[in-house]
């Protein structure tokens, strides 16, 4: 049976059957004249038109297609037709491109291997730049065709290209006819894994919605690859590389930015850096930056810094609000509320208080808004915005959101952190005054059971719940204002974070003057007091202890009297006056003994048992200290560290410096078991001062510059004073007269202009020690740090 017998049995004209095959006229005459054998898929077409089955002809057409290139036939010496030459669609290649190094390494790699690679990012994060560069790099690689197509999955005012239509554009590009395209979504994505099967092709289909839309244009089989972009992660695409793409880095923005400047613009690298910044490491803003500096030739690259990331003239806002129009009614209200948040990284828990769900459905939301990449996840259950889409949230919530729900918000998110700390704080501190619950409860909260996790979370908290408190203060919530002013120090304390702690003291201080309650601003008058001695401000926290003791009296509330009267000896202390001291001493230890407030009757019980160290009692501060440590209360981590600690100084100068040894190192476990940083670095101070004594030289000037490295870092003037002295005399003892002279000078320096009487007159004496040639006698008792 020829193709000739096929065409008369059928009846049909050669015009009907090129109408139903979309064969030409031309090329069917010839295959019928046997000027030319047809193709495989062209002897199908005709049998199928014809009614007839194509398996028989098989044979038949493999000997004429091995005849047609036998030599000698007529028509081998016809020219074959010219090969088109390949297809190359893609958009122009970004000029300089510059930075992304090891994503355009792994994309080379990865293509070379024929996966299939999805990069998702936020919007101007420079994905379709960097697919189409590393595309033309590989353009010789895939020989055969380069082909692009625009999904616009994110196209602002656009739908998404249907991946039917796509498909129909990519088959075109490969040059297949119309007419054997056919209808249907499965059976396009056949073809176009067959015609890409025997192809070295490359393909970018870039800027697509979603795993779904992209999922039926992905190659098959074949030595061929596809880079695929979108602002979403393509979580749903098995067998598919993924490459998430971040900000650039400081260095690579500021190369990016050169490059894109071009030559002839002088760059001050602070200027470049402190715009880099500004623009977040996002290319798209980094790109339009040096663009408006090439179009303004009286510009220089600091009038950059005088106007606002351009986020206008990038179209950014168009950008991100094309990500939000994909978003659902949920996840919009989530990003809107997270626009509300004060700080820069959110945790999970925080974030379901702002929206007032339960953890699992905020996570799910949260993690939603991650995969469209306008939230990032530095950390696990840690969520953050790009600075730029931050900006635009703010907007979003600021416009969309009424001020009643913004400021719902915020309660609950007050009500949530005052929550955590105050929780904290009765782990931490558990003898201490309960406070009452206030506000909104949230539906779920972190675990704060332990101290290691209470700190490990109010470490990662920390900028928050600052900023949490001077919000509460700024928008006139006194009552929260005072409580986060009575809980705060047990976190800031242990931390030596002095600075913030007086700040968050004085609000409360203000706060409770305002709600006029008498014993609750003695309390919070305590704790500014405590704040202010700690960073070396004894006048100012002397007047907040007298008004303590005052309002005590004034009230007849025995707790505040011993109070005032325990922190008023520490002043007198600091500053020498021991006389003042022990009157103090003895006032405190006249007020009646009640099991109501036994731990207030130990703290002043050891009031003022420095001054007795330093007057040679040493005894009678040992004895004070061992009975405070025989009490219940000693369970107390503050209470025995205090005891502790001024034990281990009585020892010193009664000369059992092993005893002091031993008993510095309890205090010192005890100060970190419980998570008292500032505590643990004076211990280890304490422990240098004893082992000096013991003539262990080498292990206390390592033990002496750790605590004194701590107390400079922290920056807090009232340790830093102290451990300095107390340093200065150990390297004196190891015959290191010069750096014993510098701390002895520091601490001088410190102690002088803040009334520290006492320790300044000892730094003077170890100057002249250090500068004579005369052997260092450690007859100086103890210049340890009052508590």
């Amino acid at each position: 049976m020829t193709l000739r017998r096929l065409k008369s049995e059928s009846g049909r004209s050669l015009r009907d059957i090129e109408r139903t095959t979309r064969i030409s006229n031309s090329s069917l005459s010839r295959y019928l004249s046997g000027q030319a054998t047809p193709s495989w898929n062209v002897v199908v077409a005709l049998c199928r038109v014809t009614g007839h089955d194509p398996r028989p002809l098989r044979p038949l057409w493999e000997a004429a297609d091995r005849g047609r290139r036998a030599p000698g036939r007529p028509f081998d010496a016809e020219k074959p037709p010219a090969r088109p030459a390949p297809r190359n669609d893609l958009p122009r290649d970004v000029a300089a491109f510059a930075a992304r190094r090891d994503e355009v390494d792994a994309l080379v790699r990865l293509a070379r291997a024929g996966h299939t690679v999805a990069i998702d990012g936020m919007g101007g994060i420079g994905k379709t730049a960097l697919a189409v560069h590393v595309a033309h790099l590989m353009t010789s690689e895939f020989p055969d065709c380069q082909l692009y197509v625009d999904l616009h999955g994110f196209t602002p005012g656009r739908e998404p290209v249907p991946a039917p239509e796509a498909l129909l554009a990519l088959l075109r590009a490969l040059g297949v006819p119309a007419g054997r395209i056919p209808d249907g979504l499965e059976e396009r994505a056949a073809l176009w894994r067959s015609e890409l099967a025997g192809r070295r092709a490359l393909v970018v289909l870039d800027n697509a919605a979603d795993a779904d839309h992209v999922r039926a244009l992905l190659p098959g089989a074949g030595r061929n690859t596809a880079l695929v972009t979108s602002r979403n992660r393509m979580v749903g695409l098995d067998g598919v590389e993924p490459l998430s793409l971040t900000p650039l880095n400081a260095s690579d923005a500021a190369e990016l930015f050169r490059s894109a400047l071009g030559p002839g613009t002088a760059a001050d690298p602070e200027t470049v850096a402190e715009l880099m910044r500004r623009y977040g490491g996002l290319p798209l803003a980094i790109r339009v930056a040096a663009a408006r500096l090439r179009h303004r030739p009286s510009w220089s690259i600091a009038d950059l810094l005088d106007n606002p990331a351009p986020t206008d003239e990038a179209g950014l806002d168009k950008v991100i609000d094309a990500s939000l129009a994909r978003l659902s009614g949920e996840q919009r209200r989530m990003f809107r509320l997270l626009g509300v948040f004060p700080g820069t990284v959110v945790g999970l828990h925080a974030a379901a208080a702002l929206a007032d769900l339960d953890a699992s459905e905020a996570r799910v939301l949260l993690d939603d808004l991650v995969d469209a990449n306008l939230l990032e996840e530095p950390g696990a259950q840690r969520y953050r915005f790009h600075d730029l889409i931050r900006e635009r949230a703010g907007q979003i919530a600021r416009c969309e959101t009424a001020a009643g729900e913004r400021n719902a918000a915020l309660d609950r998110l007050t009500a949530f952190y005052l929550h955590c700390v105050k929780a904290g704080r009765e782990v931490l501190e558990p003898t201490f005054e309960r406070l009452p619950p206030l506000g909104y409860m949230a539906k779920d909260v972190p675990k704060l059971d332990t101290v290691a996790r209470i700190m490990a979370w109010f470490d990662t908290e920390a900028a928050t719940v600052l900023r949490i408190v001077e919000l509460t203060a700024e928008r006139g919530q006194d009552e929260a204002t005072v409580q986060f002013a009575l809980v705060i120090g047990a976190f800031l304390g242990r931390r030596g974070e002095m600075d913030p702690w007086y700040r968050i003291a004085a609000a409360g201080v203000r706060a409770a003057e305002r709600r006029a309650d008498p014993k609750e601003l003695a309390k919070v008058r305590y704790f500014q007091g405590v704040a202010n001695r700690f960073a070396g401000r004894l006048a100012d926290a002397e007047a907040d202890f007298a008004a303590v003791l005052a309002i005590g009296a004034e009230l007849a509330d025995v707790s505040l009297r011993l109070q005032g009267l325990w922190r008023l000896a520490g002043i007198a202390e600091d500053r020498g006056d021991f006389v003042r001291v022990l009157e103090l001493r003895d006032a405190a230890r006249a007020v009646p003994e009640t099991d109501r407030y036994s731990e207030q009757l130990a703290f002043a019980r050891l009031g003022g048992g420095y001054a007795l160290v330093r007057m040679g009692r040493a005894a009678d501060a040992a004895e004070a200290a061992q009975a405070v440590l025989a009490m219940p209360e000693a369970d107390e981590p503050m209470l025995r560290i205090t005891a502790l600690r001024l034990l281990g100084h009585a020892r010193l100068v009664q000369d059992d410096a092993e005893a002091a040894l031993e008993t510095f190192h309890a205090m010192a476990a005890v100060a970190r078991a419980t998570g008292h940083e500032a505590n643990a670095a004076a211990g280890r101070g304490d422990v240098a001062e004893a082992l000096s004594r013991l003539g262990r030289h080498a292990e206390a000037l390592d033990e002496g510059e750790a605590a004194t490295t701590w107390s400079v870092d922290n920056g807090e003037p009232h340790h830093e004073l102290y451990t300095r002295e107390a340093f200065g005399r150990i390297c004196l003892a190891a015959g290191d007269r010069d750096r014993a002279a510098h701390h002895f000078r520091r601490s001088l320096d410190i102690a002088e202009p803040r009334g520290y009487r006492w320790v300044a007159e000892q730094a003077r004496r170890g100057l002249a020690l250090a500068a004579c040639d005369l052997p260092s006698t450690d007859d100086n008792p103890s210049s340890a740090v009052p508590t």
